[in-house]
């Protein structure tokens, strides 16, 4: 099991893991509501670290993933 290799002191605690669902590439429609999840963590992490993380999760930081999607380089991938 993955999480044995992975983590190996939390898998006396998983008894069973199941996984449903697909990752993807990620399309414009998702943007929204990754960048919601990407603000909470970008404010989590100040929080916890205001010397190192900005409290502030800008314009420059949505539009990265627009390019992200856009780009034949560079992609973001979604699970669903």
């Amino acid at each position: 099991m993955i999480i044995n290799a992975v983590f190996p002191r939390i898998s006396s605690y998983v008894k069973e893991v199941k996984t449903v669902g697909a990752v993807r590439f990620a399309k414009e429609r998702d943007i929204p509501e990754i960048n919601a999840i990407r603000k909470e963590v970008s404010m989590l992490h100040a929080e916890g670290r205001p010397d190192i993380f900005k409290a502030d999760f800008g314009a420059e930081l949505e539009n990265r993933l627009s390019e992200y999607i856009s780009s034949a380089d560079k992609k973001a991938v979604v699970f669903e």
